[in-house]
């Protein structure tokens, strides 16, 4: 018998990978302007301070399985707006994963900081762009389909900060 495959009810399925399931997105647009003003701290963040961004269906196949959910934004646009001479602004963005209509984050982290500085005697406006790769953990209560939701706030001295070209990847644990 080969250990590599493992019947599922309806089907033979790899069991190689580690994953029993792997659904990927295409590239998402993400929705505008991140008003979100949740400040990282190991209090999960909500709805209310933070933004919705993209959402993306997954159906897992066991109850209680483990689930990774990667989200890579390829884009991240940090505004810092006008900076006066000799000074500089900060910031970075959170990013959370909620399921459904869960009010609360699943699971949250934090991205790189920005930092923008002004070394010139006048007043300028700085725009930085970056990027954000995290892994956000579920566990799925059941095999119905559910609706992953990855939420954005800023956190800093910015004007404002917004995603684009956002891509993810879940992952159930076999």
């Amino acid at each position: 018998m080969n250990s590599e495959f493992v019947y599922s009810g309806s089907a033979w399925e790899s069991q190689i990978s580690g994953y029993s399931n792997v659904k990927a997105s295409g590239r998402l647009d993400a929705g505008g302007d991140i008003a979100g003003t949740y400040s990282y701290s190991t209090t999960a963040p909500t709805t209310s301070n933070m933004t919705s961004q993209v959402t993306f269906d997954y159906t897992p196949r066991k109850a209680g399985a483990t689930v990774e959910v990667d989200v890579f934004i390829a884009d991240v646009t940090f505004s810092f707006g006008t900076i006066g001479g000799n000074s500089h602004r900060s910031g970075q963005i959170n990013v959370g994963l909620f399921v459904d209509s869960d009010a609360n984050a699943t699971d949250w982290a934090r991205g790189p900081a920005q930092i923008a500085t002004n070394e010139s005697n006048s007043n300028a406006t700085f725009i930085v762009q970056s990027f954000f790769r995290g892994t956000f953990i579920w566990t799925a209560p059941d095999t119905s389909q559910h609706t992953l939701k990855v939420y954005g706030s800023e956190d800093g001295d910015m004007q404002f900060v917004r995603f684009n070209d956002v891509r993810i990847v879940v992952r159930e644990l076999a």
